[in-house]
C-alpha cells in the first residue's frame, strides 16, 4: 500500500554502437544518474528529496534503454517531474564523471582481487568467447569514457519518448494519475522514429570445453556446469526446462550435500530466451574443497545420466509442482513481480493471456517431459566446464 513502482523500456540500447563507442554508451546512463538533472547535481537532489520517498535511475543495456524508480504514493508526482526533467534536462557535470571513474576503478581492482569474483568474471568471459562487452569494467576501459561523446549518446538514447512503453504498478487509481502522465511524459516532444536492437553476434563456444582457473591460496573451489546452445523458444519448453532445474537442485542437494557430506549448497537452473537469438541454458554450480572436485563433478554427471535413462519419480515431480504453487502464490502478492512479469511480456510481445495459465502449466508437466528436456538439452557437445582451484 506505500509504494508505486515504475519501469520504462525502449529497444535499442548500447548494441547501436560500435566497440569503438561501448564504454561512452555503456555508462552514459550511469554517468548522468550521477551528474543530475538540469541545475540540481546529486547532491542537490537528494538534498531537495529529504523527506520524500522517491527513485528514478536512467539505464543503457545492451539491447535496451529506460528507466527504473519507485515513490510513496504522495510523492509519485516528483517521480513523473524527474521522469521528465532526464528526458529534456539530464546535467552534464565533469567532476561527476572523474569521481565516477576513481570509484569504480578502486571497486573493480578490488573485486578482482577475490577469488569468487575473479572467477565469475573469467567464466562470463568464457561464455562469450572474450567479447568486450561482457564481464566487469577494467580501469583501461574506464578511463576511455569520453564526456562529450557518453552525453551525446545518451541524448540519442533518450531522443524519443514516443518510443518507450511505461508500467505502474501500486498504490494508485488509474483515473487519478492520467492528468500526471499528460502533464510530464505525453507533453515531451517526440521525433517518432523507428528502432530496434541489434545483434551484437555474442555466442558461446561450440563444442565440448573444459577450463579450470586458479585464483587465491586459500582451499575452496568453485564448480560450474554450463550446458548451452541453440533451442527453438516456447513458453512450454522454457517452463519444462526451469523445472528440470528445480528437480535437479533437490536431487543434487539429497545426493552430494547430505549423501557425500561435499559442500554447504548446489543449485541447478535453466532456460530458454528469444534475445538476442533463440538459445537455452542449463548450470548446476556448486562450492566445494579441491580435494572433492573430481568426485563431485562425477557424482553430478552420473544424477544426469541417470534421469536420461530412468527418469524422474512422482515424488520428485510432486515436490517442485507443490513448491511453484506456493511460489506463485506469494509472488502475485508483490508489486516487483507483476512490474517484472507485465514488462517481459510486453517487451518480448507475449500473449498475455499465457500468464494466467500459469497453474494450468504446472498440472500438465509429466516425469516424461522432465526426462525428455534433459536428453535433449544435456549433451555433451553442448557442456562448458568451468573450475576454480587454488593458485599452485
Amino acid at each position: 500500500n506505500d509504494e508505486i513502482l515504475m519501469t520504462a523500456f525502449s529497444h535499442g540500447g548500447h548494441s547501436l554502437y560500435g566497440d569503438e563507442n561501448y564504454e561512452n554508451a555503456n555508462y552514459s546512463a550511469s554517468i548522468v544518474g550521477e551528474s543530475g538533472v538540469a541545475n540540481f547535481s546529486k547532491t542537490d537532489l537528494d538534498k531537495l528529496f529529504s523527506g520524500k520517498t522517491v527513485r528514478v535511475s536512467p539505464y543503457v543495456s545492451t539491447y535496451s534503454e529506460g528507466f527504473s524508480g519507485s515513490a510513496a504514493p504522495k510523492d509519485l508526482e516528483t517521480m513523473m517531474q524527474l521522469i521528465n526533467l532526464y528526458f529534456t534536462s539530464p546535467r552534464k557535470d565533469a567532476a561527476s564523471l572523474e569521481s565516477f571513474k576513481t570509484r569504480n576503478t578502486m571497486l573493480y581492482g578490488n573485486l578482482m582481487s577475490n577469488p569468487a569474483y575473479y572467477f565469475q568474471n573469467e567464466m562470463i568471459k568464457i561464455l562469450s568467447q572474450n567479447n568486450k562487452r561482457v564481464g566487469f569494467p577494467t580501469a583501461e576501459e574506464l578511463v576511455k569514457i569520453d564526456l562529450d561523446k557518453a552525453f551525446e549518446i545518451y541524448g540519442e538514447r533518450f531522443a524519443d519518448p514516443a518510443n518507450f512503453t511505461f508500467f505502474f504498478v501500486g498504490n494508485f487509481k488509474a483515473e487519478e494519475i492520467k492528468p500526471m502522465l499528460e502533464t510530464h511524459l505525453a507533453s515531451i516532444p517526440t521525433i517518432q522514429r523507428e528502432e530496434s536492437w541489434k545483434d551484437l553476434g555474442i555466442r558461446p563456444p561450440k563444442g565440448k570445453l573444459e577450463k579450470v582457473i586458479n585464483k587465491g591460496t586459500d582451499p575452496k573451489s568453485q564448480v560450474s556446469i554450463n550446458y548451452k546452445g541453440e533451442a527453438k523458444y516456447s513458453k512450454e519448453e522454457s517452463y519444462i526446462l526451469s523445472s528440470l532445474g528445480e528437480v535437479m537442485t533437490n536431487r543434487l542437494i539429497d545426493l552430494i550435500r547430505e549423501e557425500k557430506s561435499g559442500v554447504y549448497g548446489v543449485g541447478a537452473n535453466g532456460y530458454i530466451s528469444e534475445r538476442p537469438y533463440e538459445n537455452y541454458t542449463f548450470s548446476i554450480s556448486f562450492p566445494c574443497g579441491p580435494e572433492n572436485v573430481a568426485e563431485l563433478k562425477k557424482a553430478v554427471y552420473e544424477e544426469i545420466e541417470l534421469i536420461k535413462k530412468e527418469g524422474l519419480t512422482e515424488e520428485d515431480l510432486n515436490e517442485i509442482k507443490e513448491a511453484q504453487k506456493i511460489d506463485r502464490k506469494e509472488s502475485l502478492k508483490e508489486n516487483r513481480y507483476w512490474l517484472n512479469q507485465l514488462s517481459a511480456y510486453y517487451s518480448y510481445d507475449r500473449d498475455l493471456t499465457d500468464f494466467f495459465e500459469y497453474e494450468k502449466q504446472v498440472e500438465d508437466l509429466t516425469t516424461k517431459d522432465l526426462q525428455e528436456a534433459a536428453k535433449k538439452y544435456l549433451v555433451e557437445d553442448n557442456l562448458i566446464e568451468i573450475v576454480l582451484m587454488p593458485e599452485e
